[in-house]
């Protein structure tokens, strides 16, 4: 079967992978958001969430090395669904166990290295399953969105306390996740995307 090309298909894809792209943000941000309240709460020290801070970059970094690889053989739903619900149990269970600082590392250090699996694969989708005039169209509403992730955690942190911040990004990335594993699942089943 012959894969069916039209507009609305490529911007029901667009505008799902945006929305996917933008919790992403959101929770790369959210120790930025709630660091003050930790701080505040004597839950966390500066050393401490900088630690954190250097631990999801590194981890975030070899993500894209090895997640590109990864992704040239595995199904991007596979590879997008499965970043995003790990990063979210990951991010759900920290401040559970907040005190024990190695755990948190590691847990963090998770968190990391699944959002990097998301924006290769998505774009490689995008590229894949859309003409080039639309193609580009989509990556600007993902990069786009990336710049709202920042002040929506901000907003949340506003409102949540700073445990319920990263329990609520969480809960967004793992609905996310089951939603992208499907969405994309009936895509392929309609031939919208291979």
């Amino acid at each position: 079967m012959t894969k069916k090309y039209n507009v609305k298909n490529a911007l029901l894809l667009g505008a799902f992978c945006t929305i996917v792209y933008l919790a992403v943000y959101i929770s790369r941000n959210v120790l930025s958001a709630v660091s003050p309240q930790m701080i505040t709460h004597g839950i966390a020290s500066e050393n401490f969430i900088g630690t954190m801070s250097s631990i999801f970059f590194f981890a975030y970094a070899i993500g894209q090395l090895f997640n590109g690889i990864i992704g040239d053989v595995v199904k991007s739903k596979y590879m997008i669904a499965i970043g995003l619900i790990l990063a979210g149990i990951s991010s759900f269970i920290l401040p559970f166990i907040c005190h024990i600082k190695i755990v948190v590392y590691c847990l963090y250090g998770v968190v990391g290295f699944s959002l990097s699996m998301i924006y290769g694969p998505m774009t490689k989708t995008i590229a894949e399953n859309t003409k080039p005039n639309h193609a580009i169209k989509c990556n600007l509403g993902l990069n786009f969105s990336a710049y709202f992730g920042a002040p929506i955690a901000g907003v949340f942190a506003l409102f949540l306390a700073w445990n319920n911040v990263f329990n609520t990004s969480a809960v967004i990335l793992i609905i996310l996740g089951l939603l992208c594993f499907i969405i994309f699942s009936i895509f392929e089943s309609k031939n919208i995307i291979e």
